[in-house]
């Protein structure tokens, strides 16, 4: 599931929907467009991959076979220069092409790996969101009040009618402010 099949008779790849493990059917995503024939020699392909679910920002990727770095190309870069991805060889770039049904990041490459290899992937992972009175944050104990402050400008002085909010709102702004500017994990993907 979530793999393509091309047939030898066409030059379409279809995404197998659903399957059976150990069974000989599979269910295609889009109808097949092609002669049914029972003997049509075809080939499977895994399309996209899915990064862990902790993944966040990604500091860069290499395929360990060869140990080249891979590059980052738009999805529609890619789509612009390389409309037709059949290609197959060691990948040298890397795209990340939306979401999986688990809302997972997933990642095409080109060329497409024409053998298993490692992809090695350094990011920064998502912290766990805070919930016990006993969680404590993964990022640095330097930018630990950076919660107390933003806590405090967003509810700590709602019914105050002096500049307490305002304050507190500019502290946790300058703590966010230094998070960014030393790279900590505190940035978008």
């Amino acid at each position: 599931t979530g793999w393509f099949i091309q047939f030898s008779d066409s030059d379409d790849w279809y995404e197998i929907d659903s399957h059976v493990a150990g069974a000989t059917a599979a269910t295609l995503t889009n109808a097949y467009l092609g002669d049914t024939d029972a003997v049509n020699v075809y080939t499977l392909r895994k399309g996209y991959y899915s990064l862990p679910n902790t993944t966040g920002k990604i500091l860069n990727a290499k395929q360990t076979r060869d140990d080249v770095p891979l590059t980052y190309i738009s999805p529609q870069a890619l789509d612009r220069l390389m409309p037709d991805r059949t290609t197959t060889d060691n990948p040298e770039f890397y795209s990340i092409v939306g979401v999986d049904s688990s809302n997972n990041w997933r990642v095409e490459f080109y060329p497409v790996a024409s053998t298993n290899m490692n992809i090695n992937f350094r990011c920064y992972v998502v912290p766990s969101e805070l919930s016990a009175d006993v969680d404590i944050p993964v990022f640095p104990v330097a930018y630990h009040e950076f919660l107390v402050w933003d806590v405090l400008g967003s509810y700590g002085f709602m019914f105050m009618d002096d500049t307490r909010i305002s304050a507190a709102k500019a502290e946790a702004n300058s703590i966010f402010k230094s998070m960014i500017k030393n790279d900590v994990a505190s940035q978008n993907v």
